[in-house]
């Protein structure tokens, strides 16, 4: 048998008096590949403020690179945390409030969508005297 690398630079192959044992043992010897941070499926979250609504402890936040007038919802406490839903359109009169599983009356999500409006508008006021 030869010993030829492979496109990668390692060499699967057994060589001359080696036998496949030794391969597998070489090649599961390597550190590991780092995890992979794909960022379209783990993109970073920019927060813009929390808030309660009753006994719920919520987090206004927006995606990195996406859309600037829509913010997401999570419930942070009680614990486990778990995304709520999201507001599209936010800032314009066509906002709406959209619930992954919860249920709310209207007065709540009305309630919510307001503190979620008046986080962004304060985050976007203070990213506007940054910018100049």
């Amino acid at each position: 048998m030869t010993d030829t690398p492979n496109s990668d630079g390692r060499r699967d192959q057994p060589v001359a008096g080696q036998g496949w044992d030794e391969v597998v043992r070489r090649v599961f010897a390597a550190e590991p590949a780092p995890a992979r941070r794909d960022s379209y499926l783990d993109p970073e979250r920019i927060v813009l403020g929390r808030f309660h609504l009753e006994h719920r402890r919520i987090e206004v936040y927006q995606l990195a690179g996406r859309s600037a007038t829509s913010v997401r919802l999570r419930r942070i406490e009680p614990a486990p945390a778990v995304d709520l839903g999201y507001i599209n359109r936010i800032g314009s009169p066509f906002a709406r409030l959209h619930l992954y599983r919860a249920e709310w009356d209207t007065p709540l999500r009305r309630a919510a969508k307001d503190k979620a409006t008046a986080i962004w508008h304060h985050a976007a006021r203070h990213e506007a005297e940054v910018d100049g």
